[in-house]
């Protein structure tokens, strides 16, 4: 998996484990030695792909419970949090939950906000996450394949310039060809529109700020 995406031109990845309620491996100290080991291994294999921990945390209730030393974030570093949630409405805990992530200035990226539930419901509900002061991250991979509920609500928006990120979400070698197939559908979406610039801004510029802003050297600059 990790050759294809050097082959596909990346030379940066976010391994962002889930921190979810019960996934009691993935924690503030551990995602950093798993990192480090993953790193060992593609560099004995002979493969030039940078890797950068984090995690995807899934809000919930309790969270604010959890001093911002417990929370992991990109490179650990307490400047930017990769959130989602499975939730059918957005209740008021989690918006609680996005004041204790932004407490000590840290930024908050929603997750593939195309797969919420509480989005798919009611698309304009995005405004009151982002009054929150989130960011938004695109699943490019929801761009391609027969038209559902997710690839319509990601077009639209797309079309309405809610994204600041894109990311390939891959979890799998099966993974691959449909999340080529995302990226190639999504520069095509921005051409199309007369946003072709974005595509840079969404596979780029925007995750290279968001690794420097963590602290991270970046060795280079294609990143998923």
């Amino acid at each position: 998996m990790a050759a294809a995406m050097v082959s596909a031109g990346f030379g940066i990845m976010s391994c962002t484990s889930h921190f979810w309620e019960g996934f009691r491996n993935v924690s503030r100290e551990s995602v950093p030695k798993m990192v480090a080991a993953l790193q060992q291994q593609l560099m004995d294999a002979g493969l030039q792909l940078q890797i950068v921990g984090g995690a995807e945390i899934g809000l919930r209730e309790d969270l604010v419970r959890l001093a911002l030393r417990e929370i992991p974030s990109y490179n650990m570093a307490g400047r930017w949090y990769l959130v989602d949630t499975w939730q059918q409405t957005l209740p008021d805990w989690l918006f609680d939950n996005l004041k204790h992530l932004q407490s000590e200035g840290g930024g908050v990226i929603f997750a593939h906000p195309e797969r919420c539930e509480a989005l798919i419901d009611d698309p304009p509900v995005i405004d009151r996450l982002a009054e929150a002061g989130c960011l938004f991250q695109l699943n490019y991979y929801t761009l391609v394949g027969p038209i559902t509920p997710r690839q319509a609500l990601a077009e639209r928006y797309l079309n309405e310039g809610r994204y600041s990120v894109a990311a390939s979400d891959l979890h799998q070698p099966s993974g691959l060809t449909v999340r080529a197939d995302g990226r190639a559908r999504l520069k095509e979406l921005l051409a199309l529109s007369g946003q072709a610039a974005l595509y840079d801004q969404y596979m780029s510029l925007m995750p290279r700020r968001v690794l420097e802003e963590s602290g991270v050297s970046m060795d280079s600059a294609a990143t998923a």
